[in-house]
């Protein structure tokens, strides 16, 4: 009886196992794994990998945040990830500081936080001494009047697959970190399956054409955008700003508020973004109270270095980065000579 129970066990097992290992061979085969030399996160890689999208790549590459190395991490929306590149920060900075770039297009202050927290599961408190978080800020942020950081698209990856788990105000991994990027790779299948069968997926690109729909026509490119209404801002996101200061004082690491430039012919047509430079400046005040810094960009706004509003020009990014390191030595965050 126990034989024939076993036999027919296997039947249903070996087919799901077989298409189990199908699907990690093909995985394979499109990405081989990562590099063991790698050393860098840099959320601008995600859609060459198996991981596809940012919110994934930031959660479940983040082992390469762990160890004791001093390290910048860059955390924002899409502005950071295109205009802070972390080749070109690490190129200026002292020799043995690694500069991780965390950027998820979209993200808000409480996305911030998350990532922040990402971090922090990654390094126990005895090894976070090194860490400077980088914060990219503009006035679009600071719109919003809600709070709810478990409902970002980081923290809805790091809830995935019983990796993460809460822990107090933030989060802790739920696997030994030796184990981390052994379950990541496991977990290649199922992204291959849903990167593949997405909207956005190989299989809908491939339909697409053989549907022989037309090219779109070329789009002129947009007119400047129309005044905006001029409304206050919301104290919720200031507010939150100064709650990541706090995690970061009890946590361990060097908090660093950077305000990025945005476009001049926005600016000049959002009274939004000059309600900002008055609403800001308590947020900074109480940073630097426990212990942040801040460091402005705004000034370079020239609209010939932009490609819309928010994301500069890759002919831009080397200045952007430059004055970055410049700011974090002014405020002593890191060493004035390299």
């Amino acid at each position: 009886m126990v034989r024939l129970i076993l036999g027919e066990v296997a039947k249903i097992v070996a087919p799901a196992v077989a298409v189990f290992v199908a699907l990690f061979a093909a995985a394979m085969l499109l990405e081989p794994a990562a590099r063991t030399e790698e050393i860098q996160l840099d959320s601008a890689r995600a859609t060459a990998s198996f991981l596809a999208v940012e919110p994934a790549y930031v959660a479940f590459r983040s082992s390469l945040l762990a160890g004791n190395d001093p390290a910048i991490l860059l955390i924002g929306p899409s502005n950071v990830e295109v205009g802070l590149r972390p080749d070109q920060v690490a190129a200026l900075l002292p020799p043995g500081i690694r500069v991780h770039n965390l950027a998820v297009g979209g993200t808000n202050i409480d996305g911030m936080g998350v990532a922040v927290d990402l971090a922090y599961a990654q390094r126990p408190p005895g090894s976070r001494d090194g860490l400077v978080f980088v914060l990219g800020l503009w006035h679009g942020e600071f719109l919003h009047s809600e709070s709810n950081p478990m409902a970002t698209p980081l923290a809805r990856q790091m809830m995935r697959f019983g990796l993460f788990r809460r822990s107090g105000d933030g989060f802790a991994l739920a696997v030994r970190p030796q184990s981390f990027d052994l379950v990541v790779q496991a977990l290649r299948p199922f992204f291959l399956l849903q990167n593949t069968l997405s909207s956005q997926g190989a299989v809908m690109r491939w339909l697409q054409a053989q549907g022989g729909e037309p090219a779109a026509p070329a789009v002129p490119p947009p007119p400047p955008p129309p005044p905006q209404e001029d409304v206050p801002l919301p104290s919720v996101q200031f507010d939150g700003v100064v709650a990541i200061a706090d995690k970061v004082a009890r946590g361990g690491g060097k908090l660093v508020l950077v305000d990025l430039p945005v476009n001049e012919t926005v600016s000049s047509r959002d009274p939004r973004w000059a309600r900002y430079q008055s609403a800001k400046l308590p947020m900074i005040v109480a940073v630097k109270a426990r212990g942040g810094a801040y460091v402005n960009m705004q000034d370079m706004n020239a609209a010939a270095d932009f490609v819309d509003g928010t994301h500069p020009k890759p002919t831009t990014t080397t200045r952007w980065a430059a004055r970055l390191v410049e700011g974090l030595k002014a405020e002593r965050v890191i060493p004035a000579s390299r």
